[in-house]
């Protein structure tokens, strides 16, 4: 809902399932709450035990832990990640695997020339399917400081990164 005083959540599942809908998808957070403060997963689990249809849970997962405790707590049929991959597009296939889902065990980044070089690939894929370099670098940018989140670059660099125009700056300025 918008707030506190205007829950809508119960109602629109009520909808979502008398219309026909197979599942919905509960982001426990209301509207004012924007990106601040903690996910409701309470409403999740209340939302669950009042449909039939499928319920898929949203809200502060950013590790397979959060994910796994997600399902425990509020019996979720599945989970929906948002800012939790942003800078971390492995995370879905490390989740699955992490939790069972997939027998498949995975290797995602963990060091500075790793993510790297998933920047680049990152890089191709939008160059190839944007068919425009400047486009795709400029579609880029906004990734970049997530992929480096957590990583000690500094301010500097990070300033620089969201002003490259090229892959060739950019091959430059994460060659240094």
């Amino acid at each position: 809902g918008i707030d506190k005083d205007i829950i809508t959540y119960i109602d629109a599942g009520y909808i979502a399932e008398e219309e026909g809908c197979a599942a919905v998808t509960l982001h426990a957070r209301f509207l004012k709450q924007m990106y601040s403060g903690y996910a409701d997963w309470s409403k999740i689990k209340d939302l669950k035990s009042r449909l039939t249809i499928k319920v898929i849970g949203n809200g502060d997962v950013k590790t397979s832990e959060d994910a796994k405790r997600m399902f425990e707590e509020t019996g979720a049929d599945a989970v929906a990640i948002g800012r939790g991959a942003l800078g971390r597009p492995w995370i879905f296939y490390q989740i699955a695997s992490d939790l069972g889902f997939t027998n498949k065990k995975i290797e995602y980044p963990k060091t500075f020339d790793e993510i790297v070089k998933l920047i680049f690939e990152h890089a191709n894929l939008l160059i190839d399917y944007l068919e425009d370099e400047t486009l795709a670098v400029k579609n880029l940018r906004k990734f970049l400081i997530w992929y480096f989140k957590g990583q000690p670059v500094g301010k500097q660099f990070r300033s620089k990164l969201v002003k490259v125009k090229t892959v060739k700056e950019l091959e430059k300025l994460l060659a240094k």
